[in-house]
């Protein structure tokens, strides 16, 4: 399971880190994201197979509640780094 959460993680990750800009895409606290393709994501509906839904937005990954869960980092202007926290949605 970890490993399936981290294969997530690092993909969503570059995506979000290399594609910023200043209308990029960062949703909201309680809003639901899925992957999309080898290295994108796309909001989602929580109710989707396979969707996370953003816990918190930190300004570093050890902030985020459950390190075990998988996380996306945004790249941001002036090099100022979003963490959005994540954990599996409810489906359903």
């Amino acid at each position: 399971m970890i490993v399936a959460l981290l294969v997530l993680v690092v993909p969503l990750g570059l995506v979000y880190a290399f594609t910023r800009g200043s209308d990029a895409f960062s949703p909201d606290v309680g809003s639901c994201v899925k992957q999309s393709g080898t290295n994108g994501a796309v909001a989602a509906e929580c109710s989707e197979a396979n969707a996370f839904e953003v816990v918190s937005k930190e300004d570093s990954a050890a902030k985020c509640a459950d390190q075990a869960q998988p996380r996306i980092e945004i790249a941001g202007d002036g090099g100022r780094v979003e963490v959005l926290c994540l954990k599996p949605a409810a489906s359903g």
